[in-house]
């Protein structure tokens, strides 16, 4: 599969101090032919948003020198609007299906 043009120009960032779980889903997306930039926190992700304009930023939001909320909140008002999704290994506190899926 091809990326389109749009996420060629605007790549996806990748944000997440876990570097095993960056560089898993940066391979992934770079297989499909996405141009992918990574940082391991909200400080660092910010720099790079700043220079490459993202599509898209898969985000985790428990990170060491500034957390994804912080990230999000500091995104808007530089004036960056790409889409967020977010990932995280806490547990959201849905509660346990008892295995019933």
């Amino acid at each position: 599969m091809l990326a389109d043009p749009f996420t060629t120009r605007h790549p996806i960032l990748v944000v997440d101090d876990d570097e095993t779980m960056c560089g898993l889903i940066a391979a992934a997306l770079q297989h499909s032919g996405y141009t992918v930039r990574t940082a391991e926190n909200g400080l660092d992700a910010l720099i790079a948003a700043e220079a490459v304009d993202p599509s898209l930023v898969i985000l985790d939001m428990h990170m060491p020198v500034m957390n994804g909320w912080a990230f999000v909140e500091e995104l808007r008002i530089l004036g960056l609007n790409p889409r967020v999704l977010v990932v995280t290994g806490e547990n959201t506190g849905a509660p346990d299906s008892g295995g019933r899926d």
